[in-house]
């Protein structure tokens, strides 16, 4: 520890606080504190420092800024500043412990009497999709009728702070932090095929909500954009992808005779196009990637194909159910960049689920990204496997796709085959060198594995390297439900994790794990 009679300690307080201000993460300022007994001291009582690390992690992360509005203390503010830091260290000790599982609260979620006045009892929850607001502090839940609003600050006992109408929510597709103030929501509704008008077709219904909250600490909601859509009874959607405000969705054939239908939607101008891309290996299809110049259609053998992404030139018309059958063009790729299956290595047949597949990209810079998808082995065995793709602009067919690694994935139990899902979320972690955290379920157990960074995996001399990660059982199901739903949501940022599940009388409920006090995590 070094002295306090030394030149450090002659320096002026503000001087001090801009050093801890070029640290980079909660590791190097807690080595501060550990290694200085000035700094420690300093740091342990400055609001200022970790509400500026705090802030800093908001903007990086995408952090709801509101669910920190109420941190008065130093405390407080280092508290929910390494939460995510502590998250990863649980982890670890889990790991390490011989899988040790992680305790957790039990939410039973249910709408008060004074909300619906002709029930005089609160009703069991109404839910179909939950997300966690980045920073913990509010749960978001999709069901039949309502999008409500909830308060987890004081567990066991949220509060609901808003209930709005909505038509039934069959999937949540998109949720994301826009700014201070609102929340962008993107969610499937679940449409009755049976009427006769829809003989031979299948409609599809998309609805874009704003959540707000108001400096007066009010919840609203307003729907911004909805479409319908009217497709042959054999396609359905597959995959989408995200860029701004457009979104691009791949209805697949499942009779295999075509190459699927591609939509493209502006849900701020609301102007659309269709197309049927023509790859002869859809059907081995692992994601599709909207950017601003390609469409992406990643094929986890064969490689990538990129279409141009074309105009919007079709006016969305109010309560108009698009079919897309009549408008539908063929469009040849505009480039192919081939993947050797043999850089991979042994097992790599896909068993493909439609909901199966996780998959995130991570941006280097304009023209080139990394990306992974997880998949079951042939034994049943889930792994990830990573790739780097550098798109050549001038020319798109010299683009290089490159494997990076292959991930196997290890937990207390040899025999994995039972972990039936594998989470299409893969979140990422604020302020670590583990930068991603992926979720596995099966009926009874969630279980979280971090991945090892990719900046470190690129910086290897070892071609596409084999690593075991450890899976972590981070939250046991006590009813024993006859099927997880696969509804759950993570937010590293505060470490808090809900599943939600059938018990055995057909009820939702909600169980969630609390990252804000490390103790529940393992035994201490």
């Amino acid at each position: 520890m070094c002295s306090s009679r030394s030149l450090t300690a002659e320096l002026p307080v503000e001087i001090l606080l801009r050093v801890v201000d070029y640290l980079d993460s909660v590791a190097d300022i807690l080595h501060l504190q550990q290694t200085c007994k000035l700094f420690d001291n300093l740091i342990d009582k400055s609001t200022d420092v970790w509400r500026s690390y705090l802030r800093r992690q908001c903007a990086q992360h995408e952090l709801f800024t509101p669910s920190y509005n109420e941190l008065t203390s130093p405390s407080d503010f280092k508290e929910a500043a390494t939460a995510s830091f502590r998250f990863v260290k649980a982890h670890g000790r889990g790991a390490t412990l011989d899988y040790m599982s992680t305790s957790y609260h039990k939410l039973e979620l249910s709408y008060p009497p004074m909300d619906a006045k002709w029930r005089p009892v609160p009703v069991p929850l109404d839910a179909t999709a939950i997300w966690i607001v980045p920073g913990g502090r509010y749960l978001i839940t999709l069901g039949s009728h309502w999008l409500s609003v909830w308060d987890l600050k004081e567990i066991p006992v949220p509060t609901l702070l808003l209930r709005f109408p909505i038509k039934h929510c069959l999937f949540l597709l998109y949720a994301k932090v826009v700014d201070d103030q609102t929340i962008r929501i993107l969610y499937e509704v679940e449409v009755d095929n049976t009427n006769p008008a829809f003989a031979g077709d299948t409609k599809y219904e998309y609805v874009w909500l704003d959540l707000k909250l108001s400096k007066q600490k009010q919840w609203s909601a307003r729907i911004t954009s909805q479409i319908s859509l009217s497709l042959p009874v054999q396609f359905v959607p597959f995959k989408l992808s995200l860029l701004r405000e457009k979104i691009v969705i791949v209805f697949e054939d499942r009779r295999g005779f075509s190459s699927g239908i591609s939509f493209l939607w502006d849900h701020v101008s609301n102007r659309y196009t269709c197309w049927r891309a023509d790859l002869p290996d859809l059907a081995n299809l692992s994601q599709v990637i909207l950017r601003d110049d390609y469409i992406l259609y990643l094929c986890h053998i064969k490689g990538i194909y990129g279409v141009k992404v074309p105009s919007t030139n079709h006016q969305v018309m109010s309560d108009e159910c698009i079919n897309l059958w009549p408008i539908l063009s063929p469009v040849q790729p505009d480039f192919y960049t081939r993947n050797d299956p043999s850089n991979i290595g042994g097992d790599f047949a896909l068993m493909r689920l439609t909901r199966s597949a996780g998959f995130r990209i991570q941006t280097i810079d304009d023209k080139s990204f990394n990306y992974e998808f997880c998949q079951k082995q042939v034994n049943g065995e889930p792994m990830i496997h990573r790739y780097h793709f550098s798109l050549n602009a001038e020319d798109p067919s010299k683009s290089v796709l490159k494997p990076l690694d292959s991930l196997a994935f290890r937990g207390p139990n040899p025999d994995l085959t039972t972990l039936y899902d594998l989470s299409g979320k893969i979140y990422e972690i604020c302020d670590s060198s583990i930068p991603m955290a992926v979720i596995w379920t099966n009926k009874q157990q969630a279980s979280i594995s971090l991945l090892p960074s990719l900046a470190d995996t690129m910086s290897k001399d070892v071609s596409n390297p084999k690593t075991e990660v450890k899976l972590v059982p981070w939250g046991e199901y006590v009813h024993a439900p006859p099927g997880l739903t696969e509804k759950y949501s993570l937010c590293p940022a505060s470490g808090m994790f809900a599943v939600l599940w059938y018990d055995e009388d057909g009820r939702w409920e909600i169980d969630s794990s609390s990252g804000t006090g490390v103790n529940i995590y393992y035994p201490i």
